[in-house]
């Protein structure tokens, strides 16, 4: 999950090995002086969390990353 516009991440709502749902709110970004929620694209779980509050970033930069489940090969 990258940010989609330069910003400062207000919160970040999850740690490496949460399990999350598509829709979840997983940080809030505050970008033109709007706080945005954004949401996991995907149910999975947290693998990478790279950003923390208050931090500056970058359009495009990926700030958390998410890993849809296993699926069961029969």
């Amino acid at each position: 999950m990258s940010a989609s516009m330069p910003g400062k991440v207000v919160t970040v709502e999850v740690r490496v090995g949460d399990l999350v749902e598509e829709g979840q709110t997983i940080l809030i970004l505050e970008a033109m002086k709007m706080q945005n929620e954004v949401a996991a694209p995907i149910t999975g779980t947290v693998s990478a969390v790279h950003c923390e509050d208050g931090m500056n970033v970058e359009a495009n930069v990926p700030l958390v990353v998410i890993d849809p489940p296993m699926q069961d090969e029969d």
